[in-house]
């Protein structure tokens, strides 16, 4: 019986297909998960965007809670800089069974930098007419 040292040729190409196989797979995993990372840091954006619009709505006053009166907020520089292409809805209804009451609602929706649409984030507030002093 013959002592063997070493690799054999087809060994050492075995070896190297399967090391091949895996560093396609864990680069695949990576990609994956930084996609998904990015996704994450865009929907983060997008809630803090939503709530400084919102704080700032809710510290307007009373009668300046109106659909003209905040569509600057739509247009808030902020948004190029924070999320780009991002887009900024306000809704501000004042429902008929409530007439002391206002309901604000912020959307923000962005274009999808993967194959996954984004779902938009949506905020809302009530704000109430203040007491009579």
């Amino acid at each position: 019986m013959a002592n063997r040292r070493g690799f054999t040729l087809l060994e050492a190409f075995v070896a190297a297909a399967v090391l091949g196989a895996l560093t396609v797979a864990c680069l695949k995993f990576f990609t994956a998960g930084a996609a998904q990372q990015e996704a994450m840091r865009d929907r983060s954006r997008a809630a803090q965007l939503a709530a400084n619009v919102m704080e700032r709505l809710a510290a307007r006053p009373w009668d300046e809670l109106s659909a003209e009166k905040v569509r600057p907020f739509q247009d808030a520089e902020e948004l190029r800089q924070s999320l780009p292409d991002s887009k900024i809805e306000i809704q501000i209804t004042q429902p008929s069974g409530e007439p002391g009451a206002k309901q604000i609602a912020v959307l923000v929706r962005w274009p999808s930098r993967s194959d996954v649409p984004p779902r938009p984030v949506r905020l809302v507030a009530w704000r109430y007419r203040p007491a009579a002093k």
